[in-house]
């Protein structure tokens, strides 16, 4: 009987298992409890672009979820209020009316959740700490900026006149052109530029929109003036280029004295577009001086992009680098002399002359189509300074020149005064000349113009000049000159 009683409750045992599988595999799925726990995706968006004033913006995003997406935001605001203004995107599309009176910038991002509460999550974040930009423009058209390269050396005694005619006519508050100096005995991406991309021929020359235009070998002495560039600037700034829409932005970081450069590119073609972007690091009162001891303007110190790129048919791209001062090698880099030129160049290319008018040096011209540039930071530019007298690769008696010695690069026999031309928008705190060589080392320091003084002290053999500014922020800039000097 006990043996009965034990196969009948593994036979109900068994019924109940069997049963229980079969209600369970028939049971159907919308009949399941479902826990959703997966995020919505936004997986395309307007992204970066440009407006003109009095335009009707519109912004379209595409997002989906594995369930539904039930509410989709927009946030925007003009670049001069911080306060943010929402609406529902949910359609896909919103349409955002930029003011026709007021020139600025306006940010926005957008943000979908789901009814589980999944999100929100955004594009490009979805608490504003990221934005995307509308870039806004006047609808006039303004001229395009040419772009100019100065190929220059400390030691050309042809090349100030060229770089004083640009400083001239250059107007940094309503530019018709951007100019950067290379200076080829002073900066390795400067001389490699002029050598590599330009097949320099000799100094000073000058590169118009990436060549273009070239002078200034052929120049007489009388033709050196305003007008000499005024013809070339006109035929550049007249000539058919890509339409391409350029806009840079910099950041600074002071603590980690680094530069973040941003420029955005949108082609307005349709065609795709393809070239190369250099994004050119120059000081506006440069730590160089030419041959006669004025300080470069605008000189390259280095590329914070230096790099090719490819922008489809009516798309557009943004592209961001991080420039450390520490992998420049130079020291004293303040934010507020530093002035960013981005220019465009395409990647078609045009057999020209670095030489003219002998035409014997030719180069693969890549003509800029868009070029804008940018201050980093509010403030004075730093100081310069540069020994105007005595000259390099000149040999002095008694002070006076009487040209080119044979054995020396500079030759100084008997006392002579030093002259220096210092440049310090901010004010000149003090000037010291150090001497630097065989005998004692002399340190004179000078408070006021003229910036002068006579070396009468004994010296044998090769010496320094070194002249250094400190201007009234504490900034200093310093030239040096070495000479051979005789002096009783």
């Amino acid at each position: 009987m006990d043996v009965l009683i034990k196969i009948s409750a593994i036979i109900i045992v068994i019924i109940v298992l069997i049963v229980s599988i079969f209600v369970v595999l028939s049971t159907n799925d919308e009949d399941k409890e479902y826990i959703d726990i997966e995020p919505p995706e936004i997986y395309d968006i307007t992204g970066n672009t440009s407006g003109i004033l009095g335009e009707i913006l519109t912004i379209s995003v595409k997002f989906s979820d594995n369930v539904d997406v039930t509410q989709a935001d927009i946030f925007y605001r003009p670049a001069s209020n911080n306060i943010w203004n929402t609406a529902s995107i949910f359609s896909g599309s919103y349409d955002i009316k930029i003011p026709e009176d007021k020139l600025e910038d306006w940010y926005y991002y957008v943000t979908v959740d789901d009814a589980a509460g999944n999100g929100p999550i955004g594009k490009p974040s979805s608490d504003g700490s990221v934005y995307y930009t509308i870039y806004v423009t006047e609808q006039v058209e303004k001229p395009r900026k040419v772009f100019i390269e100065e190929g220059s050396a400390s030691w050309c005694s042809n090349c100030p006149e060229i770089g004083q005619i640009l400083d001239e006519m250059y107007d940094p508050d309503d530019p018709s052109f951007y100019y950067v100096s290379l200076i080829y005995d002073k900066n390795s991406k400067a001389k490699e530029r002029l050598d590599n991309d330009y097949n320099i021929y000799g100094y000073p020359s000058v590169f118009f929109d990436g060549g273009y235009d070239v002078c200034c070998l052929d120049v007489t002495p009388e033709e050196k003036d305003i007008s000499l560039f005024e013809e070339k600037l006109l035929k550049a700034a007249s000539r058919k280029t890509a339409n391409i829409y350029l806009n840079i932005d910099t950041k600074w970081n002071d603590s980690k004295e680094e530069l973040e450069c941003t420029v955005f590119v949108e082609n307005k073609e349709n065609e795709k577009y393809d070239g190369s972007l250099k994004v050119y690091i120059t000081e506006k009162t440069s730590r160089w001086a030419d041959y006669i001891g004025n300080s470069y303007h605008y000189s390259l110190i280095d590329y914070a992009i230096n790099k090719e790129i490819s922008v489809e048919a009516n798309g557009n791209e943004t592209y961001s680098e991080t420039w450390l001062v520490s992998s420049s090698g130079l020291s004293n880099i303040y934010p507020e002399n530093l002035w960013i030129v981005a220019v465009l160049f395409n990647s078609e290319s045009t057999e020209k002359y670095s030489d003219p008018p002998r035409n014997e040096n030719p180069f693969d011209a890549h003509y800029a189509d868009a070029a804008e540039a940018t201050d980093v930071a509010n403030g004075t530019p730093s100081p310069g300074i540069g020994i105007s007298f005595p000259q390099k690769w000149n040999r002095y008696i008694l002070g006076i020149k009487l040209g080119t010695p044979f054995l020396f690069d500079t030759l100084v026999i008997g006392r002579i005064p030093i002259e220096l031309n210092v440049n310090a928008p901010a004010g000149v705190d003090k000037v010291v000349i150090t001497i630097k060589g065989l005998l004692k080392e002399k340190i004179v320091e000078l408070t006021e113009e003229p910036y002068e003084w006579v070396w009468d002290t004994p010296a044998f053999g090769k010496y320094t000049i070194i002249a250094t500014v400190y201007d009234k922020e504490g900034r200093p800039a310093s030239h040096s000159l070495e000479v051979v000097a005789f002096i009783l």
